[in-house]
């Protein structure tokens, strides 16, 4: 399993760390800690960190309760603050894809979309006006992002639409 999100993590250009995390907590029948994912993994705790708050940040995990009875010490009490640390967080997949896209577009592509507007007319009002040809081949080029950037949002609530509904 780890080795399938390490191939789409290639694909998505995403760091071959956040899949192996991702791949060993989607493969756990329970949730892991922390410690347990760097006792598994050849990988630095600072790699583990940030991957997980990648995928926290993505909507690919989440905390939840550890399962009680695995046998592992680990895998008890969790702590509480104020016990020798702080609360210790256990991990588990988000294994609904609709989930998973619904939360990317609503935190990643809306937010992008959002301040891309005015990104754009920026830009517009920047394009330089010595040479007219090379002005008038930048500003087409930027009307071609425009038309990409309404379409784009026009498509998202579709898509949020659909995924919502369960369609495809």
């Amino acid at each position: 399993m780890v080795d399938y999100f390490v191939g789409i993590a290639d694909l998505l250009g995403l760091p071959k760390s956040v899949a192996v995390v991702y791949g060993v907590i989607f493969a756990s029948p329970r949730p892991l800690s922390f410690g347990e994912l760097n006792a598994r993994l050849d990988l630095s705790a600072g790699s583990i960190s940030q991957g997980l708050r990648f995928l926290r940040e993505t909507g690919a995990i989440r905390t939840a309760e550890p399962r009680s009875g695995t046998g592992r010490a680990e895998a008890g009490r969790t702590r509480r603050a104020g016990e020798g640390g702080p609360p210790r967080e256990y991990y588990t997949p988000e294994v609904e894809m609709r989930k998973l896209v619904l939360h990317l577009i609503r935190e990643k592509y809306e937010a992008h979309l959002a301040g891309g507007a005015g990104g754009l007319k920026t830009l517009a009002e920047q394009i330089p006006f010595e040479d007219k040809d090379e002005h008038q081949a930048i500003r087409n080029r930027l009307l071609y992002l425009q038309t990409w950037h309404r379409k784009l949002g026009a498509l998202l609530p579709v898509l949020k639409t659909m995924l919502a509904l369960g369609i495809g």
